[in-house]
């Protein structure tokens, strides 16, 4: 404001200057133009201008030049400013340019990072296996994402309540419980007519304010898949309250398919059942002698056939003498397993032998409550032997351990390792409780061949890539084991080799077959798979496409079938399954002893 008024003063003085300086010069014309004649009196003195002409002259052009430079210099003035200003709004103008321009950055940043939230939820979204849906106050659906559980509570009308839509899809007891929950959430519980209402008192346990998160676990639905086909899955319902001023906005209902999850728990608890139960039968026996041990089993399995013969058989009813013989098998195992202190089969031997006592007096004849009794018994006498073998393994082992250790197993393991990294697969070598070093020179020779090639073969055929072993739901990490069987003849020593790979490819094995000639392609379908392993000692057989260092000329497996059957006069067993493992079992006669000279 100062600067304006100031510029208003420096016009005025710089106007009233031109004027008298116009005034001046006119005065001076006047003056040159009376000439001596002029003279004029001032405050009563007479003054007479005759003589002063140059003066006057002067002046009078001076001011002439003061009256028309000041205009100019005002002008000129004026342009400065002008172009002084211009520049100032420029910059002003520049600046507001470059704010305006660095808010479109931010703006366009805000937007970018506003877009990859978005597609990080969406990602998230992705995912993610459940369905999610979102019910408001009114428990309306108001938003869905269907993940892969979309044929499980499909909807019908838009923003229908989820209440129909988990009457449809779920058993009576499961709704009531889910409808209970969400009643919980929104502090309302469900009335006479089976519907919510809002302001009743919420049940002790009720998540405070609302808030909080709740399960319903374990589910049974029917999922509908896209192709039309179902499936009953097993199902878990996770609710979670959406909390805005203390109170419950929303609640999110995550509907997540558990079945594998169950089912590996499960397969868990089964085996810790069944690791319990191998531990309890292994202690039970350290201190039966093996031979004895397995007479008890032959007993047991002998006398148990008898058994399940005469309940299976049709006819009279189990009374009387035909009681009292299936008793007696049953007593007599009993009096075997408590000679050895089995206390565990004594104890289930003589359950049976109670639910037989109580037909004798007169009770229920429940011949299919024995039968699985006796066939839970047999599978016991399984396990048992397992245990045997086992214990057997764990006793030799440390054995082993004490004297030091085998060095053929060691290069064994090397080479299993090895051989499979340079592949690009991945093996664990167990040979627990194996030892050739009390074996004769000849026998050891012929073992360590014989490994060999089966090492060789396994991980080049039988072990899939780690990646292939993942699909199929196996560990990564491919498992080869070698065991003594100790229930080999006398004097003979026999092992087993397996592994946990692809086992026999039948259909392979025959095509091959045929196209090595071995056998007639209309004779090849009626050759069954368990026969099927026999061609694969032939010299030259091979099921792999290409030669390569590990395998596939054909000649492993007929090395194996030379230094046992033909240098030995052993015997070889093949047992697989698809998709599962490949076993290889190996009886070795002793070796005849060398005649005297």
């Amino acid at each position: 404001m100062g600067s304006t008024n100031s510029r208003g003063s420096r016009g005025w003085i710089a106007t009233a200057a031109t004027v008298a300086a116009g005034l001046v010069a006119v005065a001076a014309l006047a003056i040159l133009w009376l000439g001596n004649r002029a003279t004029f009196t001032l405050r009563g003195a007479r003054v007479v201008l005759a003589g002063h002409e140059p003066v006057v002259l002067a002046v009078g052009v001076a001011g002439a030049v003061v009256a028309l430079l000041i205009p100019h210099l005002r002008a000129r003035n004026a342009r400065r400013r002008a172009r002084a200003n211009a520049a100032s709004e420029a910059r002003a103008a520049a600046a507001r340019e470059a704010e305006l321009e660095e808010r479109v950055r931010d703006l366009a940043s805000a937007l970018e990072a506003r877009e990859a939230v978005l597609e990080a939820r969406e990602a998230v979204l992705g995912a993610s296996h459940a369905q999610l849906l979102v019910v408001d106050s009114e428990l309306r659906v108001v938003q869905r994402y269907a993940g892969d559980l979309a044929g499980a509570l499909e909807p019908v009308t838009e923003d229908e309540s989820v209440l129909e839509l988990f009457e449809r899809a779920l058993p009576e007891a499961a709704f009531e419980a889910a409808r209970t929950e969400l009643a919980r959430f929104f502090r309302s519980k469900p009335d006479a007519a089976g519907e919510p209402h809002a302001g009743a008192a919420p049940d002790a346990g009720d998540p405070p304010d609302g808030g909080g998160r709740r399960v319903l676990d374990d589910v049974e639905i029917e999922v509908v898949y896209p192709d039309g086909t179902s499936a009953w899955r097993r199902v878990r319902f996770d609710f979670r309250a959406i909390v805005g001023d203390g109170t419950p906005a929303a609640v999110v209902v995550a509907v997540a398919d558990v079945t594998e999850t169950r089912a590996l728990e499960d397969s868990l608890r089964e085996a810790a059942r069944r690791t319990a139960k191998d531990v309890e039968v292994l202690v039970g026996i350290l201190h039966v002698d093996p031979r004895e041990l397995d007479a008890f089993v032959a007993l047991a399995k002998d006398q148990l056939a008898i058994v399940e013969g005469a309940l299976s058989a049709p006819g009279e009813e189990l009374r009387g003498k035909r009681l009292d013989f299936v008793l007696q098998r049953v007593h007599n195992i009993t009096g075997n397993a408590a000679l050895l202190q089995l206390d565990a089969f004594e104890r289930k031997a003589f359950a049976v032998e109670r639910s037989l006592d109580a037909m004798r007096a007169g009770g229920h004849d429940d011949r299919a409550g024995l039968l699985d009794a006796l066939a839970a018994f047999r599978a016991d006498l399984e396990t048992l032997q397992a245990s045997r073998v086992r214990a057997a393994a764990i006793l030799q082992q440390a054995a082993s351990e004490r004297a030091g250790d085998d060095d053929i197993l060691a290069q064994i393991g090397e080479l299993a390792t090895t051989l499979a990294a340079r592949i690009g697969k991945s093996v664990t070598f167990d040979a627990a409780g194996f030892d050739t070093r009390a074996l004769d020179p000849e026998q050891r020779v012929v073992v360590k061949d014989v490994l060999i090639q089966l090492i060789r073969n396994s991980v080049a055929h039988g072990i899939e890539f780690p990646e292939e072993r993942e699909v199929a739901r196996k560990s990564r990490v491919a498992r080869i084991e070698v065991r003594p069987d100790i229930a080999a003849p006398p004097e003979a020593f026999a092992f087993t080799f397996r592994d946990d790979g692809r086992g026999l490819d039948a259909r392979r094995i025959r095509e091959r077959a045929v196209a090595a000639g071995l056998v007639p392609e209309g004779d090849a379908a009626n050759i069954d798979d368990s026969e099927l392993a026999a061609f694969i000692f032939t010299p030259g057989f091979s099921t792999a496409e290409d030669a390569t260092a590990a395998a596939g000329r054909g000649m492993g497996m007929s090395v194996i079938k030379q230094r046992v059957v033909d240098d030995c006069g052993g015997e070889i067993a093949v047992a697989s399954e698809p998709g599962s493992y490949c076993e290889f079992s190996f009886v070795l006669p002793a070796p005849e002893p060398a005649l005297a000279n």
